[in-house]
This record gives structure tokens, C-alpha cells and sequence, in this order.
């Protein structure tokens, strides 16, 4: 006979449990809460920061007129709404209300706003509501491996959930597109759409203006500046100092020797590697300086005369400033060993280079390379417009000249089997037999 006491204890803590709270405030809310048809709520990388793609939505959706009548929420993790807020601020971003991922108003919002936007994902218990209006914007054309091609990828199944219940799948080039359908198996399963334009994030590079703002509020105008934006090399669940993250210090100092005191290489690191420690390192160096935290991270990428990377998809959008891109990926062999890429790295435009002579050779040398295919390729719908558009089309209705269509779908049922752990067992060898004589002319079969 079980215990009582261990069960009430199990109890006990299950209502000690924030997520298994939030996740039940959220159904009572999802079931009781109407629809609100002029709230807004936005979530950017998984509520710790407000950057990229949805900055310059937020932005829009501030100061635009057509959106006067609307409130605008945007979710943050409790410990980062500092952080947040001082963005904000900078920007004087006024009518945003901050709300606490996870918290009792975050849930209401969850199930009751009439238009979410995230360029990630939402937590998994989230569900659609009928009325509900879900714009996914992602956040980057893919290098590296997705979705199924990726095989120990444990978000994979909240990443597809939210793909498929996106109303409006925002892709900025028809690789992006063909990519995630394919890896995150839409085709048939989706029966929303997608829509073809640029990323907002890349409007702040048709303005001019802006850099000069910047270079001038820091009073850098005559100086040769470079954004060193490295791909984090470490993995969630090995969180610390490690051999990675010595070599990049040893690189970052190594290299200041060699600046001048007419440039600055502002760096953008993965918080998970600029611990204490290397924070600290930073901080002594002449030349070398963090992005600064006031500044949204393409807006302050603006100013950057060349962009220093090396597997991160951030060049795909920097190209259309047709500025110099260098590539450095100085532990190629053993980064690319067990990660699989879109593309062979020798294929791109961009020079690539190893060690810290040639790269500083790059770095004071011309754009010496022809990017305009790869720009007609990737950049293809970028334009400083890109964020009225898309809003405008998705939030209001108004036909702005995107092309919007359906995701691929042959219109056959779909036939959903569960199969278990697939173990070596007779329940399994009798799916094996199965899948041998269905017919696929008829439905489309999913395990």
C-alpha cells in the first residue's frame, strides 16, 4: 500500500511548482478570458531581451499613428525587465508595458491578446486560441543544422508546435522558407501561411542617419570600427569556464597588441562565455570593447565598418550594407565535425582566415570580393520599409505588396500513430509490418 504522506508530499510540491502553477493559471484563463481585439503582446528570445527583429516591430508599433488605439505588452524573465527597461529608456520607448514572463498577468495576456509576436517560441502548454493572430518571425536565415536534422534536438517538438500554429511565418528569402517547412515538417501539417519579406531588424541598415548618430554620440567619427560577433560554442547544459572560452580570450588580447589607437573592435560575445572572469580581461584591453549595453545590437552594428564572424548567421543580414564581412572560424575542423551546415563555408563570398596576422591583414584591406548574388539570394526583400509592411499587412489587414501563401499541403488526411519508445518488442515489429503496406497516395502518416 502506498504512502499517504509521500503523496501529499508530491502534492505540496506540485503547488510549490511555478511552472506547474502558471501552466494551470493559463488553462483557467485560455477557458475564461475573452479575446481582447487591441492588445498586442510581444516576446523577444524567449523574454530576455528586446533586440532584433522584434526592436523595430516594437518600435513601429510605438510610433506609428495607426497603431495609437492598440496596447502594447512585452514579456521579460524577471531578472532581465533592468535591463530591458534601460533599453527602453535609451529610446524613450514610452506605452510598453512591461509584463513578468510567467506571472498571472503574463498568463491572462497568453490567452487573451488578440495578436502575439515572437521570434522564437512560446512555453509549450500555450495554446492558439480560434481569433487568436500568431506572427512568427524567427530569428535568422539557417547555417547550421534545424529541426530534423538535428537528432538530439530536445525543443524540437515546441519549435514545430509553434511553427504550425504561426497564422503568418515570416521568412526573408526563399531559402529561409524552403529550410524550416522542410525541417520542421510543416508541408501538410501547417495550414497557415508564410509571408516573404525582409527582416525588420535589417531596415536600421538603409539608415544612415542612425550610424552617424551613434559614432557621434560616442565620438568615434574617425574611427575604423569592427563587430566581432562569434557564434557561442558551448551548450546549454555545460555551463562554466571552458577550453573555448580561454581561446577567445587569448585571441581578444593577442589582437589589441596588434590594433591602433585609430580603431576599435567592439565585441558580442554570448554571455555564457563572458563570465566573470573574461568580463574582467575586457575591461584591460586598450582597443577591444563590448558592445555597449544602451544600444540595441544592429543599431550599434550599423556603425560597424567590417563584421568579424564566424558560423553565425548574422552575416546573412549584414551583406545588404554591402559592407566587408571576414570570416573567422580558427577551430573549423573541430567545430564542424559534429554539426552539420546548409552550406560549405568555402562556397560563401566572404575571405576567411585562421590566425590573427591574416586577420588583421582583412580587417585594414578593401572589400575585395563580389557578394551581389549572394545578396540578390538572401537579401533578397530587405529594405528600410520591411517593418511597415509586415505589420501593416499582418496586424491591419492592408495589402502592403508581399507575397502571402499558404503553407504546402496535398489536401490528404493525416494519420497521427503513436507507437511508443520504438524498443525491440512485438508492438514495434508489428508498426515495422505495418509501415510496409500503407498506402501514401491516400494520407499522409505520422508517427
Amino acid at each position: 500500500m502506498s504512502n499517504p504522506f509521500t503523496y501529499a508530499n508530491k502534492v505540496r510540491k506540485k503547488f510549490k511548482d511555478p511552472y506547474w502553477v502558471a501552466k494551470n493559471k493559463y488553462i483557467t484563463y485560455y477557458e475564461q478570458l475573452p479575446i481582447d481585439e487591441k492588445v498586442i503582446l510581444l516576446e523577444s528570445q524567449t523574454a530576455t531581451k528586446i533586440s532584433g527583429n522584434l526592436f523595430y516591430i516594437l518600435k513601429y508599433l510605438l510610433t506609428d499613428e495607426k497603431y495609437a488605439g492598440y496596447t502594447v505588452y512585452l514579456s521579460s524573465w524577471g531578472r532581465y525587465v533592468k535591463s530591458i527597461t534601460a533599453i527602453l529608456e535609451h529610446y524613450g520607448f514610452e506605452n510598453v508595458n512591461i509584463v513578468v514572463y510567467a506571472s498571472d498577468d503574463y498568463m491572462r495576456l497568453l490567452a487573451s491578446a488578440k495578436y502575439l509576436i515572437n521570434d522564437a517560441t512560446f512555453p509549450n502548454y500555450w495554446i492558439k486560441k480560434e481569433g487568436q493572430v500568431y506572427i512568427n518571425t524567427w530569428h535568422g536565415t539557417p547555417l547550421k543544422a534545424m529541426g530534423r536534422k538535428v537528432h538530439n534536438d530536445v525543443f524540437f517538438g515546441n519549435v514545430q508546435k509553434n511553427l504550425v500554429n504561426a497564422d503568418y511565418l515570416l521568412y526573408p528569402n526563399i531559402f529561409t522558407k524552403d529550410v524550416m517547412i522542410r525541417d520542421y515538417m510543416l508541408e501538410n501539417i501547417s495550414s497557415n501561411s508564410y509571408i516573404l519579406c525582409g527582416y525588420p531588424r535589417n531596415t536600421v541598415f538603409f539608415d544612415r542617419d542612425a550610424e552617424k548618430n551613434i559614432r557621434e554620440e560616442l565620438e568615434i567619427t574617425d574611427k575604423k570600427i569592427y563587430a566581432y560577433m562569434p557564434t557561442w560554442r558551448g551548450t546549454v547544459d555545460k555551463v562554466g569556464v571552458s577550453k573555448n572560452d580561454a581561446y577567445l580570450m587569448y585571441y581578444l588580447c593577442e589582437l589589441d597588441k596588434r590594433l591602433t589607437d585609430d580603431e576599435i573592435f567592439y565585441i558580442n560575445i554570448h554571455p555564457m562565455a563572458m563570465h566573470a572572469k573574461n568580463t574582467a580581461e575586457v575591461s584591460k584591453l586598450k582597443h577591444i570593447k563590448n558592445f555597449p549595453a544602451e544600444y540595441e545590437t544592429y543599431d550599434f552594428l550599423n556603425i560597424a565598418d567590417v563584421l568579424v564572424t564566424d558560423y553565425s548567421s548574422v552575416f546573412f543580414d549584414y551583406a545588404c550594407t554591402r559592407k566587408k564581412v571576414v570570416l573567422f572560424p580558427y577551430d573549423k575542423d573541430e567545430y564542424l565535425c559534429d554539426r552539420g551546415m546548409y552550406m560549405d563555408m568555402d562556397d560563401l563570398p566572404f575571405p576567411q582566415v585562421f590566425d590573427l596576422d591574416a586577420l588583421v591583414d582583412e580587417l585594414r584591406s578593401e572589400k575585395n570580393y563580389d557578394d551581389a548574388e549572394f545578396v540578390k539570394t538572401y537579401c533578397t526583400w530587405d529594405s528600410s520599409n520591411a517593418t511597415a509592411q509586415l505589420c501593416d499587412r499582418t496586424i491591419l489587414g492592408i495589402d502592403t505588396g508581399l507575397t502571402v501563401a499558404p503553407v504546402p499541403n496535398n489536401s490528404k488526411e493525416n494519420v497521427l500513430i503513436y507507437a511508443g519508445n520504438l524498443d525491440k518488442n512485438g508492438i514495434t515489429t508489428s508498426l515495422r509490418s505495418l509501415m510496409k503496406n500503407i498506402d501514401l497516395d491516400k494520407r499522409n502518416y505520422y508517427i
